[in-house]
Protein backbone atom coordinates (compact mmCIF):
# COMPACT_ATOMS: atom_id res chain seq x y z
CA UNK A 1 0.00 0.00 0.00
CA UNK A 2 0.72 3.73 0.62
CA UNK A 3 3.02 3.27 3.33
CA UNK A 4 4.95 0.93 2.04
CA UNK A 5 5.41 2.78 -1.44
CA UNK A 6 6.00 6.16 0.87
CA UNK A 7 8.71 4.51 2.76
CA UNK A 8 6.94 4.10 6.17
CA UNK A 9 7.93 0.51 6.83
CA UNK A 10 6.53 0.48 10.24
CA UNK A 11 3.44 1.80 9.72
CA UNK A 12 3.17 -0.85 6.21
CA UNK A 13 4.20 -3.57 8.98
CA UNK A 14 0.84 -2.52 11.52
CA UNK A 15 -1.66 -2.01 8.66
CA UNK A 16 -0.80 -5.60 6.76
CA UNK A 17 -0.67 -7.05 9.92
CA UNK A 18 -4.01 -5.84 11.00
CA UNK A 19 -5.32 -6.69 7.73
CA UNK A 20 -3.46 -10.17 7.38
CA UNK A 21 -5.16 -11.67 11.01
CA UNK A 22 -8.66 -10.46 9.23
CA UNK A 23 -7.79 -11.32 4.97
CA UNK A 24 -5.16 -13.84 4.83
CA UNK A 25 -3.95 -12.86 1.12
CA UNK A 26 -0.60 -13.65 -0.66
CA UNK A 27 0.16 -9.87 -1.85
CA UNK A 28 -0.40 -8.87 1.44
CA UNK A 29 1.79 -11.41 3.05
CA UNK A 30 4.56 -10.75 0.24
CA UNK A 31 4.08 -6.64 0.90
CA UNK A 32 4.27 -7.57 4.59
CA UNK A 33 7.75 -9.63 3.87
CA UNK A 34 8.83 -6.63 1.78
CA UNK A 35 8.67 -4.38 4.84
CA UNK A 36 10.09 -6.22 7.18
CA UNK A 37 12.95 -6.99 4.40
CA UNK A 38 13.78 -2.80 4.20
CA UNK A 39 14.06 -3.33 7.61
CA UNK A 40 16.54 -5.72 8.14
CA UNK A 41 13.85 -8.55 9.94
CA UNK A 42 15.07 -11.23 7.43
CA UNK A 43 13.99 -13.69 9.83
CA UNK A 44 10.11 -11.85 9.33
CA UNK A 45 10.79 -11.30 6.35
CA UNK A 46 11.54 -14.77 5.01
CA UNK A 47 8.53 -16.01 7.19
CA UNK A 48 6.13 -13.49 4.75
CA UNK A 49 6.96 -14.63 1.57
CA UNK A 50 6.73 -18.44 2.41
CA UNK A 51 3.27 -17.19 3.46
CA UNK A 52 2.69 -15.65 0.51
CA UNK A 53 4.01 -18.68 -1.23
CA UNK A 54 1.94 -21.22 0.64
CA UNK A 55 -1.03 -19.53 -0.79
CA UNK A 56 0.27 -18.85 -4.03
CA UNK A 57 2.87 -20.96 -5.19
CA UNK A 58 3.15 -19.02 -8.29
CA UNK A 59 3.06 -15.58 -6.88
CA UNK A 60 5.65 -13.89 -9.22
CA UNK A 61 6.95 -11.08 -7.06
CA UNK A 62 6.77 -13.34 -3.45
CA UNK A 63 9.04 -15.81 -5.80
CA UNK A 64 11.39 -12.90 -6.45
CA UNK A 65 11.30 -11.28 -3.22
CA UNK A 66 12.25 -14.84 -1.42
CA UNK A 67 15.14 -15.08 -4.00
CA UNK A 68 15.92 -11.68 -3.41
CA UNK A 69 16.36 -12.30 0.30
CA UNK A 70 17.77 -15.78 -0.19
CA UNK A 71 20.92 -14.52 -2.52
CA UNK A 72 21.00 -11.53 -0.01
CA UNK A 73 21.74 -14.22 2.44
CA UNK A 74 24.46 -15.92 1.07
CA UNK A 75 21.30 -18.94 0.51
CA UNK A 76 22.84 -19.35 -3.33
CA UNK A 77 20.90 -22.51 -3.89
CA UNK A 78 17.88 -21.85 -2.50
CA UNK A 79 17.71 -18.94 -4.85
CA UNK A 80 17.89 -20.01 -8.01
Amino acid sequence: GRDLNQGRYEQAVAHLAKKLAVDPDADAFNNLGLAHFRLARLQQARTSYQAALDLDPDNAAANTNMANLLWATGELDGAI
